[in-house]
């Protein structure tokens, strides 16, 4: 009996003492493991640092620098190679020459102006030849034109020779036989729309010329000849020229 009790008691204190053993054990271990577990930690960290060093050290600025520049136009359509005067018929006069000239707003060369001529036959005629010229950097082309020929009330030429019973029938007989065209060389009569090109290397699409004439009809009778000078104004003519924007 007394064996019995002693050895219980040995084996009370031997699962205590392995007990004990079992704790401190347990917590060597989770001592290292917290141990191991903070070094990984740390190491983690370096190792996000690392990278991110490691990143910013391969950064790369790309960068487009440029300079642009708008170029300036010309635009510049003008009269040139004014010719001398042709006259047809044996009483056909040019009283004075014209010239090229500026306008008032200081276009150069765009104004024909001041000729002066003397018709007294039956198909008279005084015509002058020049070119209109593109000498900019920007096509063009007739927008509008306006030629005081009498064809119409608005383009009625005036015809004045002083005052007495016959100036009327007088000035209306010369007005209604004048005819004041203006055409190309070949005859083509100058219209809205004629296209006139920017000059180009080796090309003369650029000028165009144009012949102006004033005629006394061949089919004016000897009773419809004034017997009186009448004096003829109103010979005038606009050509309009705008940019061909269909060739942009």
């Amino acid at each position: 009996m007394a064996s019995a009790t002693k050895n219980n008691k040995t084996s009370r204190a031997t699962a205590t003492r392995t007990s004990r053993s079992a704790g401190r054990g347990k917590n060597l271990r989770d001592d290292r493991d917290k141990k191991y577990m903070f070094i990984i930690a740390a190491l983690a960290v370096a190792l996000i640092s690392a990278m991110g060093v490691a990143v910013a050290a391969f950064s790369t600025d790309l960068k487009i620098n440029g300079v642009a520049t708008v170029k300036s136009t010309s635009w510049d359509v003008h009269f040139e190679n004014l010719l001398a005067v042709k006259l047809t018929g044996t009483k056909a006069k040019e009283v004075t020459k014209p010239t090229i000239q500026d306008d008032t707003n200081g276009n150069k060369s765009t104004v024909i102006k001041e000729y002066k001529v003397e018709l007294k036959d039956a198909g008279d005629a005084a015509e002058y030849t020049f070119d209109v010229k593109n000498a900019g950097d920007l096509d063009a082309k007739i927008t509008a034109i306006t030629i005081n020929d009498g064809s119409t009330e608005s383009k009625k030429l005036t015809c004045a020779s002083g005052e007495d019973n016959k100036a009327d029938t007088r000035n209306n007989n010369v007005c209604k036989n004048l005819t004041y065209s203006l055409t190309y060389v070949d005859g083509t009569k100058v219209a809205v729309g004629d296209k006139l090109p920017k000059a180009t290397t080796g090309s003369t699409a650029n000028v165009k010329t144009m012949k102006l004439k004033l005629e006394l009809s061949k089919d004016i009778t000897a009773a419809e000849l004034p017997d009186k000078d009448v004096e003829v104004s109103g010979l005038g003519v606009t050509i309009t020229y705008g940019q061909d924007e269909s060739t942009e």
